[in-house]
């Protein structure tokens, strides 16, 4: 019995003994080697200074057109003979798009052509009349009363005839005025009436485009109207052409519209050509204005990354390291605050455009702190 404990204590005594020498040849093979600590980097965020924080974007939505859209009446009323062209159709200069009934028209161009006949007669009437009495005159067998009388009445004859050309002129004005045309390409892009309708001069009968530039009219409210000019330019996107922009140029901005509050109408141009773009098509007309929470030489920033101190208000500027993009230092930097907008803090000296500004943990980190950029 004895002996059994025996063994079993020798046993366990062995094993202590081997786990012993294990450990420490473990410590022994240890010695020389470095004790390496990795040092982890803070990660950090930021926002980078841009000269867009000193303007805002404004949309507005509008529909596009010609350059040179024209919509066409006739000077004359009338009724409607015939529209030899179609919606669509391309029409060169010098074509007919309608025509009116020139019936009444042409009646009084006879009118007026007996009217110049009768006035041409009556004032050659008139005329050898003045030159017989004048002849009596000068023989002292006429008076100066019929003098006066003859040439009177030669003169008079003679602007009966001038008006009566005049007249003739505005009749056949009117006559040519049956005729609607262009006088340039153009492509038809809508009519208004139809054959035997009866229409009023002025009234609109046909739209043509005269051009392929395209732009857009927008109404922009006053508050907006004041950061705009023309040449400006502006980012357009048609509904139609999804993912992709256009570049456009303020060509005008017209007078207010309304009393107080008015808007204003602002024509932009389409920059650049492509045959997907046409008239009709919505598009939304973006504009770059000028942002009234900041002067033209400060930046906003958010509130989060400033630090005040009792010596000075303070920002964490990012030094990004050129050889590492994912790594970069923090450096303290004192700036001068102005007000609080809805936009941010603004800041009046100490940041410039493309500088990055930590907005989050500025509280943890340190002046030239290694961090890491995301």
């Amino acid at each position: 019995m004895n002996n059994t404990i025996n063994r079993r204590s020798l046993a366990k005594r062995c094993v202590t003994a081997l786990l012993v020498l294990g450990l420490l040849s473990n410590l022994v093979g240890c010695e020389g080697d470095e004790l390496v600590i990795e040092d982890r980097l803070r990660p950090v965020r930021f926002v980078t200074i841009s000269d867009s924080d000193q303007s805002r974007r404004s949309t507005f939505p509008g529909v596009s057109q010609s350059a040179r859209e024209s919509r066409l009446s006739f000077k004359v009323a009338g009724t409607v003979a015939d529209i030899p062209v179609q919606v669509g159709d391309s029409i060169a200069a010098g074509t007919v798009i309608a025509k009116l009934d020139p019936s009444a028209y042409e009646l009084q161009l006879q009118q007026a052509q007996a009217n110049v006949a009768q006035s041409r007669a009556a004032s050659r009437n008139a005329k050898a009349a003045y030159e017989r009495t004048r002849s009596l005159y000068a023989n002292n067998n006429a008076a100066l009363g019929d003098l006066d009388a003859a040439r009177a009445a030669s003169e008079s004859a003679e602007a009966q005839q001038r008006s009566a050309g005049k007249s003739l002129e505005l009749a056949q004005l009117n006559l040519s005025y049956t005729r609607l045309s262009v006088d340039i390409d153009c492509s038809v892009d809508s009519i208004s009436v139809e054959i035997n309708e009866n229409v009023s001069s002025s009234s609109e009968v046909a739209r043509v485009n005269c051009s392929d530039d395209i732009e857009v009219e927008v109404t922009v409210p006053e508050s907006t109207v004041t950061g705009l000019k023309k040449g400006n330019s502006a980012r357009l996107q048609f509904d139609a052409l999804a993912n992709r922009d256009f570049d456009g140029e303020i060509v005008e901005i017209g007078n207010g519209i309304g009393g107080v509050g008015s808007t204003f109408p602002v024509t932009v141009a389409v920059k650049e050509s492509d045959p997907a773009l046409r008239p009709g098509l919505a598009v939304a007309v973006s504009f770059s204005v000028a942002n009234p929470d900041v002067a033209s030489k400060d930046v906003l920033i958010p509130l989060s990354s400033l630090i005040k101190r009792t010596d000075g208000t303070y920002v964490f500027v990012v030094v990004p390291d050129d050889t590492e993009p994912t790594q970069g230092v923090v450096e303290l930097r004192e700036v001068s605050a102005g007000d609080l907008t809805s936009s941010g803090i603004q800041i009046i000296d100490g940041l410039s455009s493309g500088e990055r500004v930590v907005t989050a943990g500025v509280s943890f980190l340190r002046d030239q702190q290694a961090v890491a950029l995301p």
